[in-house]
């Protein structure tokens, strides 16, 4: 059975869509965290920042509409990065991030809309795969 973890799970609502895929969910939320709790899915409180998992314990990450909230490109990068450790060694990761951004006081004209998923294979472990992840998502950042 696939172990995933999904970052950012809220009320844990799509943890139960597949019964071949074994999700584990976080949020830095504890109300939604109980919700979840009380429908039955595995899911626990914590920062995306410090995941409370050992390396490479799941076979997938999914991290919805999180990552753009974090303050800082640096930030986001570590939040990528934090995911990527908990992955095996070929595990894949889902990040999928927005950003709607305007001219000041042109309020019903959008400037900017962006939509992207960045979707990365762990293929190199230890320092080296931790550095080429980094500037692989530090291009994508910067590309958006």
């Amino acid at each position: 059975m696939t172990r995933t973890n999904f970052l950012g799970c809220g009320n844990g609502k799509y943890l139960g869509v597949n019964s071949e895929v074994f999700m584990v969910g976080s949020d830095i939320c504890p109300e939604l965290v109980s919700i979840g709790q009380g429908r039955g899915h595995e899911v626990i409180t914590c920062d995306c920042l410090h995941l409370p998992y050992r390396n490479n314990q799941f076979d997938g990450a999914i991290c919805i509409a999180v990552i753009h909230h974090l303050s800082s490109e640096s930030r986001r990068v570590k939040a990528v990065l934090e995911m990527a450790r908990v992955l095996r060694v070929g595990g894949k990761m889902l990040i999928y991030v927005w950003a709607m951004e305007q001219e000041r006081k042109k309020v019903n004209k959008i400037c900017l809309l962006r939509d992207f998923i960045l979707t990365l294979s762990v293929c190199l472990s230890g320092r080296d795969g931790a550095m080429a992840l980094a500037a692989q998502v530090q291009f994508w950042f910067r590309r958006c």
